[in-house]
């Protein structure tokens, strides 16, 4: 499995805002605030999924949905060090930057930096969204 270290860090006054917006009452940082996924894959998320289903509905399932819209299997994991306008976590495969462009579109006032290091990887890097974007 491969997973991926995150460290999403927002600068502006608004934070609060932010943070009310993409808390759930199970997670600081829930992508599902940000991309809610359709009823369909909610509904299909909480149901057992028959084979049948899943051959009548292709691409409806949960994680199916997550990769293609979140451009990672998982929600946001395992936090670290999350207060308001700066979120520590891990995800599987990916840097979440579909979730992240969203957040942005959303915020469009606010500069909102994500620092990813890939898993086993000694490099990190980082990505800019908003005003004045590096």
């Amino acid at each position: 499995m491969f997973a991926g270290f995150f460290i999403l860090a927002i600068r502006s006054l608004t934070v609060e805002l932010l943070d009310q917006a993409v808390k759930s009452s199970d997670s600081p940082f829930d992508f599902r605030r940000i991309m809610p996924p359709p009823s369909i894959v909610d509904e299909m998320a909480t149901a057992f999924i028959s084979s049948e289903m899943l051959r009548d509905h292709p691409g409806r399932n949960v994680r199916d949905w997550q990769i293609e819209h979140w451009g990672t299997k998982w929600n946001a994991y395992e936090f670290t060090d999350c207060k308001p306008g700066s979120y520590t976590f891990c995800t599987a495969w990916a840097a979440p930057i579909s979730v992240i462009t969203e957040l942005s579109n959303l915020f469009p006032e606010l500069k909102i930096t994500l620092w990813h290091q890939e898993e086993c990887e000694d490099e990190s890097d980082h990505i800019t969204f908003g005003p004045d974007q590096e």
